[in-house]
């Protein structure tokens, strides 16, 4: 499944982030996939068998289309089954195992299986890089259990990653040069567990979470960016929030004078 749309990347950003969209959302400007689908209105979903188009119309009615697609759809995963121990690592997040097997299983493999099989260490090496940098942004911005979530999977003792390294020496000076590093990690959880809340608009329970956090975490970086958070909840008006009620702003999230209710921080 592949979403399509013309929007502004910062507008699919926040569709994402909002409603939690975990397939790909593909930002195309040409129009060459609504002529070929034939748009007339929007939404609009098209169904591909065997390459090519064999449905398209209103989402709601997309049902009997897919079904029958996969029906017809060639079974198993579109990767060599010599890859398969590779992906079961990387999909239960230890990617610096899954480098190693791959790096292994390289010596043995011939023809498609291994392109395949350059093409995935290559993107785990690309993923690898990407994950330091965003972590060590994260963790600049005073979000550090996030910035070492990010490459707890690719750096530990026995990885064999390009960078490897040095994911291992800037995790070591996080532990050594970190102050109140436990209060940092602990409300560093605790604030990607508001955020969820506030994912599933559960604001008021975020807000609690958040000003819960400040309280145990106080003096912390991760402590300063919770009260930053309930501020936005306040100043948002999204305390009370109440996705069903007609007179609440959606779009924006705001709570009517109904709805809304007072937190203090």
């Amino acid at each position: 499944m592949i979403s399509v749309t013309d929007e502004e990347t910062a507008l699919v950003d926040g569709f994402v982030k909002e409603f939690g969209v975990t397939h790909p959302v593909v930002i195309l400007r040409s129009g060459e996939l609504e002529k070929l689908i034939g748009v007339n209105g929007f939404p609009t979903s098209a169904v591909f068998s065997g390459g090519e188009l064999s449905w398209t119309g209103h989402p709601a009615e997309s049902a009997s289309a897919v079904s029958k697609a996969l029906k017809d759809a060639k079974k198993g995963s579109v990767y060599p089954k010599s890859l398969s121990k590779t992906r079961q690592l990387i999909k239960s997040n230890q990617q610096a195992a899954a480098y190693a097997e791959l790096s292994k299983a390289q010596a043995k493999l011939t023809g498609d299986d291994a392109a395949w099989a350059a093409r995935v260490k290559t993107w785990l090496e690309g993923e690898s890089a990407a994950a330091l940098t965003a972590g060590k942004a994260d963790a600049e911005s005073g979000f550090l259990y996030r910035g070492i979530e990010r490459v707890k999977g690719y750096g530990g003792a026995d990885s064999t990653l390009p960078n490897a390294e040095e994911i291992r020496a800037w995790l070591a000076g996080i532990e050594s040069g970190t102050p109140e590093l436990k209060k940092e990690l602990s409300g560093g959880k605790s604030y990607e567990e508001a955020l969820e809340l506030e994912k599933q608009l559960e604001y008021v329970e975020a807000f609690k979470t958040y000003k819960t956090l400040m309280g145990k975490a106080k003096g912390t970086k991760i402590a300063a960016n919770a009260e930053k958070a309930a501020r936005a909840i306040l100043d948002g008006r999204k305390a009370g929030f109440n996705p069903d009620c007609e007179t609440c702003n959606y779009k924006d999230h705001q709570a009517c004078s109904r709805h809304l209710e007072e937190l203090k921080l």
